[in-house]
């Protein structure tokens, strides 16, 4: 049964200087549910609306992986930047058949064991990935197509460190949230702004349990 809940992101700026001139903007946000309690695995990304700004972010295209051990997936969250390569070890004694039919990037690894084949993350969106061999396993990447992206931990926070003064479009991702639509809320933030609050909601559509394992597979391990 779907249950309606929210979560709040409050999105607080604080100036540094050095030597009397700005160099930066440290950025933090807290992910809290409505009844303050932190919430983790949201997904957070700044997207610079000024082009000038875009080209002076390092980015963070790189080579990750998604590992398959004790019949399940780690992590079970990963973002990464567009353009990004992922591979999925298997490191279990049974074979694994990995699939996706998201829009974003549809894929499947039919039955294997040890390491895989690259699969080339060249679209933004959310990506759900399955084992079509044991149900319980599901795993969640995120694409995004900017450099500034983080995943809050089990105290609701995200440090962003310090980012270039702008206009930023953010955006945040659930895996209770409607996957289809990927991103559903946009916010413009200032950066230029510093100590002002900024709190968004968004509704969360499915809190059922995350799947286990069923007890002969937990008994191996």
């Amino acid at each position: 049964m779907l249950n309606s809940f929210k979560f709040t992101v409050f999105v607080v700026f604080i100036l540094s200087f050095i030597g009397g001139a700005a160099r930066g903007h440290a950025f933090e946000v807290y992910v809290s549910d409505k009844l303050g309690k932190p919430t983790k695995d949201v997904v957070i990304a700044l997207f610079p609306q000024d082009e000038k700004t875009r080209t002076t972010l390092p980015d963070k295209i790189a080579s990750y992986e998604i590992m398959q051990k004790n019949y399940e997936f780690s992590p079970r969250f990963l973002v990464v930047q567009k353009g990004s390569i992922l591979s999925f070890p298997n490191r279990d004694r049974s074979q694994h058949h990995l699939y996706s039919f998201s829009e974003t990037k549809s894929f499947e690894l039919p039955l294997y064991r040890g390491d895989s084949p690259d699969v080339l993350m060249d679209k933004e969106g959310v990506v759900p990935i399955g084992c079509n061999i044991h149900d319980w396993m599901k795993a969640y990447l995120v694409i995004v197509d900017t450099p500034l992206y983080m995943l809050s931990g089990e105290d609701g926070r995200v440090d962003f460190g310090k980012i270039p003064k702008g206009l930023y479009t953010m955006k945040f991702w659930h895996f209770g949230m409607d996957i289809v639509d990927g991103f559903q809320v946009k916010k413009d933030v200032n950066i230029e702004e510093g100590g002002d609050l900024y709190q968004l909601q968004a509704p969360m559509n499915n809190l059922n349990p995350w799947p286990r394992k069923p007890t002969y597979i937990e008994k191996q391990y």
